[in-house]
């Protein structure tokens, strides 16, 4: 072999030394490559499949309380139609037991309306304050309040619009009047309804 043969072939090594190095660096740069990837992958699904298993947990809880929702409900509905047929049947045996006993409730209640519309009725009129009738004299205002009702029943409200006083005067003063026992008061009505008694109107 001559020198120049051997310079070529050993340039030749050389060459394929290069490239054979070149090519293993560039597979192990992707299989570094490759293998983040797959890491990347792996955590991915890892995740996934903890939050898939959460869901089902949780999902799992919901049934069941669900479930026991429905048995609580179902127990809660038999108790009902156990208790409608009871009273079904206790209708059925004792119909007419039943029907005298409110239609006697009835009566009673509309008796015990009828006495209290008769005791209403009684306490309405309130008897006057007289004891002091005959040891005051009338002031012009209690004098036109009393003038104001010579034609009739009235309300404070007529009271005020005849003798143009204010509500608080016309009915501070009324209310002297019927404690002085020159009007009387009916109570039944809202609001009051004032009347001169007889013995005021003789003397007026």
């Amino acid at each position: 072999m001559t020198l120049i043969e051997a310079l070529s072939l050993a340039s030749l090594f050389v060459s394929i030394s290069v490239v054979m190095f070149l090519l293993v660096r560039d597979y192990s740069k992707k299989s570094i490559e490759v293998k983040e990837e797959y890491r990347k992958a792996r955590n991915l699904i890892k995740d996934v499949l903890i939050e898939v298993n959460k869901r089902i947990q949780e999902v799992r809880k919901e049934t069941a309380q669900t479930r026991i929702e429905i048995t609580e409900t179902a127990s809660k509905l038999r108790e009902i139609e156990t208790e409608v047929f009871s009273l079904r049947d206790y209708i059925r045996e004792g119909g007419p037991a039943v029907e005298a006993q409110v239609e006697r409730r009835i009566q009673q209640v509309e008796e015990q309306m009828k006495r209290i519309a008769i005791e209403k009725y009684e306490r309405a009129p309130t008897p006057p304050v007289i004891s002091r009738r005959y040891e005051v004299r009338l002031n012009d205002t209690q004098k036109n309040i009393v003038r104001s009702l010579e034609p009739g029943p009235k309300n404070y409200k007529d009271i005020q619009v005849v003798t143009g006083l204010s509500r608080e005067h016309v009915s501070r003063e009324l209310k002297k009047l019927y404690e002085l026992g020159f009007v009387n008061r009916d109570t039944s009505t809202r609001p009051f309804v004032y009347t001169l008694i007889k013995e005021t109107q003789e003397e007026d």
